[in-house]
This record gives structure tokens, C-alpha cells and sequence, in this order.
């Protein structure tokens, strides 16, 4: 009976790497340290772990060493042959002492390393399915047809008939649909570590089963087949919210691995929120790794800061480890964007009121980029302050100055029990719920702009957050709005919507998007000086609108005697914009301790 495989101790600097032995009909393998350096040559394999359970095992140092299924099957797969056989392999499961958490978080921080410096990084799916061969055929047949795949916009691909047939036959299609869908409800897609696997990459490929091909072109082309619905040709997932989430993913993963900067000596990784945002749309174990998973792309600055620590698993611990990581972000970012994530999240207990649960999923999702109300965008006069943070204090001091009061709020929301569903079929309890909140919003609304008949223009404006899919389609914003009251009034009705130019559909479409990014679950109300707008779902009669100063949206705070806290960003239609909002608005200047 052989021993049982132990880990020794890491030189430092050092990571294992494992060398396969090919002797025929008994592979085995050894695992060496090797000092990390960019002469080192060796291939990173990006996996799902999968169950932890040890279910097999290898021949390893001449001991036996205990793997999990997944690993299994990726040392067991052809597509290792397609390698050089000397090239050896980084895993971590194998490659870091799992049981050792001072190694553990000295390793993690070496991903920026490990898969960066990589001869090339593995993107293992897993085996062969019933499907999984179709749809990997087709992505690479679609991959090499440059005329295709560079077409970027689904207007295109709606000038350009007969796609699908000249990649797959007619006949299996049906079964495409289906097979595409089944691929990208893998596991991997929907996984954090991933993310920072690829965007390291110096040079990217995907395996699924024997099938492999390059990642940049199987992206390229996943993004051709979800433009294909121009054509009618719907990929079919098996679970529809997790399919358009991994999907949704890929785009990401695309455009992040061609703007990551690639030099070894780079001061700056995407920014702070922009990761934390993806983070909160990916699957991890340990919540912990919601930082951790992604500081190989974070700045180096913020690498620095933020230790990775595996020692402890105790709520202070990870409370401490948010706060560090939420300071982090506001003192990278002067437009505070990590305040954007505050709206109707569910908080961590002693949590500071402007540091997001990062665990907690994301349910609103509105566009910063339009907002300006705390930016200055002239160069006349002094620079507007900056928030900060004072030495050893968690209290984030943020220049700005009031503009209003809260004094109605409405008492529904905008609901979608499902958000897989499509807007064109809501369901008979959302076309009910949906259309009594609008009535209860028109009515705060008439109310405060005196207007009983035409339905003013700044109405779905602000519903839709200012922005609809651009400033030259607004006109189509009124008759988007009364295409999805339509819509709801058929269905709880029971009675047959008329049809409608596909230019409006297009619009009603984009606007029930807009509904579900700036409305669910948040509240319209109305304030002290004669306006409406749209804020988190805590908002209350007596919160107060402030202007933070580098902030592109408008903030609602509440005010009590010893603590201020900040709930969240709100939208009111005229007011975010910092260079056209009247002086005779705002307060005073003041600094505004958030607790």
C-alpha cells in the first residue's frame, strides 16, 4: 500500500508545478517547487472545482495523493496531449496545500503571478456531454468567419439573412439552440476566480471534453450567436436566469481581457467598483473571495492594502475585510461609485452606512456615467473637494451640501417576480401590481406638478432614470412607456395586444429594461420643493437629497443626532447635473460625516 502524499513546506518566492511521468499503462506524476519568475514555463488551468469530496487519486512523489472529480477528469482528458509533454501543470487544488491557510492566502496572492507569468492558461469546462461537441463545432466554425463575427450590433446581423444556415444545417438547429444554451449553463461561466484567470492571460485557451480552441475566438463568436436573436435563433438554457447571467459574463470577460493593461509594473487594474460590481454577479464558496477572487486585476495599490488572510473565518474577520476593501475603493475613486452600490442591499450588522455588503447581490443597477450632479465639469473657479478618510477611523468625511427634503413616498414598487422572464410576457400578478404602482405614482406626480391631463414628458423620464438607449431615441420615450401599460393592461385583461412598428417595440423593450435597472424594488416620491424622483426603498418623509462633490448621481441621507447614515443614490429629473442646478437649490458647503 503507498503512503500518503505530504505537502512540504514552499521556499519562498516558490510555487509547486506538476510533471507528468508517462509510463505506459501507469501514469504518474511528481509535484516540485519551482521559483516563479518569467522564465518559468508552465500551463494554468482555469476549472471549477466542484464537489470538494476526494473521490480518486494519482501516483504522486511514489505516494498516493487524493483528488476530486473534476481534477480527475482534467488530468485524465485528451486535451492535455495537445500540450507539450514536458510543459508542466499549475492546479491549485493540487498545487497549493489546501489545509495550510497561511500558504493558502500567501499563493492567492500570487494569482496575478502565477497566471500572468503562465505559458498559456487551460479554461477547463470539464468532459464531453451529449451536446457539448455541436455546440464547440459551431463555435469555431462561426469563430472563422471574420464577416460574421465582426459584425457588432444586432442591426447588422438583421441586414445580414441566412447566418445560422451557413454554419449549422437547418435541420439542427433546434438542436444547436439547445446545445449552446446547455454549454454556457456550465459551471465555469458563473464562477469569480475565473474572471482574473482570463483577463491575466498572456495567452488563452477553452476545453470542453477533447474540443479546444482559443478563448478570444470562442468569446467573439458567443457574442455572434446572442446577437443571432435579431434572426429568431434564441439560444435555450436549461436554467434561463443563470444562462443570460453566464452569457452576460462572457461579453464581460471579453471586453476586460482586451483593456487590461498587460505590463508586469501596471499602477493601475480596472477600477475598484467596476470589480466589486462584477464580483457581486459571480459565484464563490467563501465570501471572503469576493475580494480576494478578484485582486490579481485590482491596482497594485490596492494589493497592497488588502492582505489576503485564510487564518481566520470569524464575522469580524470578514466585516474588518470589508470595510478595508470599501476604503480602498473611495480613496482610488473621487466619483465615489462605490456608494452607487449602496440601494436596497442587505446589510451586514455594524457595517459603516456607506460600505456595501459585498456579499449581498446586487438588485439595482442604474448607469453612472450620465450623472453629474456632484461633478464639476468646467474649469472655471477652484477644484471641488475630495471625500476621505481620517487616520485609524472608519467615518467617511464627504464635502457637498443639501438640495431637498423628502415629503411623500409612495408605498409600492415596480415588481418582476422573475427576472429571466421577458418583458414581452409578464405574468398576470406583475401586469396587476405593476399597473397599480403606476397609478400611485401618477398620482403623487400630478399631484406635485398640478398637471391632470397630458402625461408630461419628465414623467417616464424619470422612471427610466434619464436615459433610455440614447439621446436620439428619446422621442420614442412616451410612446415606449404606453407600449408596456398596454402590455400589462392585456394580459390582466386577457385580451390580445395589438400589433405595433418594430421601432416601438424595440423602445418598450428597452424601456421595461430601464424599469427593471432604475425601478425595481426602489421608491418614487415626491420632496419639500416640488419635485419627483426615484430613491432606494428605504426612503422615508424626511430624508434629505445631497449633493457629494465628485459623485455623478444625487445621494439620500438621513439625519439624527449622533450619526448621519447614507441610504442610497436617488434620481430627480433637473437636478443631476451640478452646472444647471440653480444656486438658490443648494445649501450651504459643509463636510458631511457619514457614519
Amino acid at each position: 500500500m503507498e503512503k500518503a502524499f505530504e505537502y512540504n513546506p514552499l521556499p519562498l518566492g516558490h510555487i509547486r508545478l506538476l510533471h507528468a511521468k508517462h509510463t505506459p499503462g501507469n501514469p504518474t506524476w511528481s509535484l516540485r517547487p519551482a521559483l516563479l519568475s518569467s522564465n518559468l514555463q508552465f500551463l494554468a488551468i482555469s476549472y471549477t472545482w466542484g464537489p470538494p469530496t476526494l473521490v480518486s487519486s494519482i501516483t504522486c512523489n511514489s505516494t498516493t495523493l487524493k483528488i476530486t472529480k473534476s481534477v480527475s477528469e482534467l488530468l485524465s482528458s485528451e486535451v492535455l496531449s495537445s500540450f507539450p509533454n514536458d510543459l508542466p501543470i499549475w492546479i491549485d487544488a493540487i498545487c497549493i496545500n489546501q489545509r495550510d491557510n497561511v500558504e493558502k492566502g500567501v499563493q492567492v496572492s500570487k494569482m496575478v503571478d502565477i497566471y500572468g507569468l503562465a505559458a498559456e492558461v487551460l479554461v477547463w469546462l470539464g468532459p464531453t456531454s451529449g451536446d457539448s461537441d455541436l455546440a464547440m463545432d459551431a463555435i469555431r466554425e462561426l469563430s472563422r468567419r471574420e464577416d460574421l463575427v465582426s459584425l457588432t450590433s444586432a442591426a447588422e446581423f438583421a441586414n445580414t439573412p441566412g447566418v445560422v444556415s451557413r454554419i449549422v444545417p437547418v435541420e439542427r438547429q433546434e438542436d444547436l439552440r439547445r446545445a449552446l444554451g446547455s454549454l454556457c449553463c456550465r459551471a465555469w461561466f458563473g464562477r469569480l476566480w475565473v474572471f482574473q484567470e482570463v483577463v491575466l492571460a498572456r495567452r488563452c485557451s477553452i476545453a470542453c471534453g477533447a474540443k479546444m480552441m482559443r478563448w478570444s475566438d470562442f468569446a467573439a463568436a458567443t457574442s455572434a450567436f446572442v446577437r443571432l436573436q435579431i434572426q429568431q435563433f434564441e439560444i435555450v438554457f436549461p436554467d434561463v436566469a443563470s444562462g443570460i447571467r453566464n452569457v452576460e459574463g462572457i461579453q464581460t470577460l471579453r471586453r476586460a481581457a482586451e483593456i487590461f493593461p498587460r505590463s508586469r509594473d501596471r499602477r493601475e487594474g480596472i477600477s475598484s467598483a467596476g470589480l466589486l460590481d462584477i464580483s457581486q454577479r459571480r459565484a464563490v464558496t467563501d465570501p471572503r473571495d469576493r475580494v480576494y477572487g478578484m485582486l490579481g486585476v485590482a491596482s497594485s495599490n490596492m494589493r497592497d492594502k488588502i492582505q489576503v488572510d485564510y487564518s481566520r473565518n470569524d464575522a469580524e474577520a470578514l466585516l474588518r475585510l470589508y470595510i478595508d476593501y470599501g476604503k480602498c475603493c473611495i480613496e482610488e475613486d473621487s466619483t465615489l461609485a462605490l456608494l452607487h452600490m449602496l440601494s436596497g442591499k442587505e446589510r451586514m450588522p455594524d457595517l459603516p452606512s456607506w460600505c456595501p455588503s459585498i456579499d449581498a447581490p446586487r438588485n439595482y443597477r442604474g448607469i453612472l456615467r450620465y450623472y453629474k450632479a456632484g461633478i464639476k465639469t468646467t474649469q472655471d473657479g477652484e477644484d471641488l473637494p475630495s471625500a476621505w478618510f481620517e487616520p485609524d477611523s472608519d467615518d467617511l468625511y464627504a464635502p457637498g451640501c443639501t438640495v431637498d427634503v423628502i415629503s411623500q413616498v409612495v408605498s409600492s414598487t415596480f415588481c418582476w417576480s422573475d427576472d429571466a422572464r421577458d418583458a414581452h410576457r409578464p405574468s398576470l400578478e406583475d401586469a396587476t401590481n405593476n399597473l397599480a404602482w403606476d397609478r400611485e405614482c401618477l398620482m403623487l406626480y400630478r399631484q406635485m406638478t398640478e398637471q391632470q391631463d397630458d402625461l408630461p414628458f419628465s414623467y417616464p423620464l424619470t422612471l427610466c432614470g434619464g436615459y433610455l438607449y440614447g439621446p436620439e431615441q428619446l422621442y420614442l420615450l412616451r410612446q415606449a412607456y404606453d407600449r408596456c401599460i398596454s402590455r400589462w393592461e392585456s394580459v390582466e385583461q386577457s385580451i390580445q395586444l395589438e400589433d405595433t412598428n418594430p421601432e416601438v417595440e424595440a423602445a418598450a423593450y428597452l424601456f421595461h429594461g430601464r424599469l427593471m435597472s432604475c425601478c425595481w424594488g426602489r421608491k418614487l416620491f415626491s420632496t419639500v420643493g416640488g419635485r419627483v424622483g426615484i430613491g432606494p426603498p428605504e426612503t422615508e418623509t424626511g430624508d434629505t437629497v445631497c449633493i457629494l462633490y465628485g459623485a455623478g448621481p444625487l445621494y439620500l441621507l438621513r439625519f439624527a443626532e449622533e450619526w448621519t447614515h447614507i441610504l442610497g443614490d436617488v434620481y430627480i429629473h433637473g437636478l443631476m447635473d451640478l452646472e444647471e442646478i440653480p444656486d438658490e437649490t443648494k445649501g450651504e458647503n459643509e463636510i458631511i460625516l457619514i457614519q
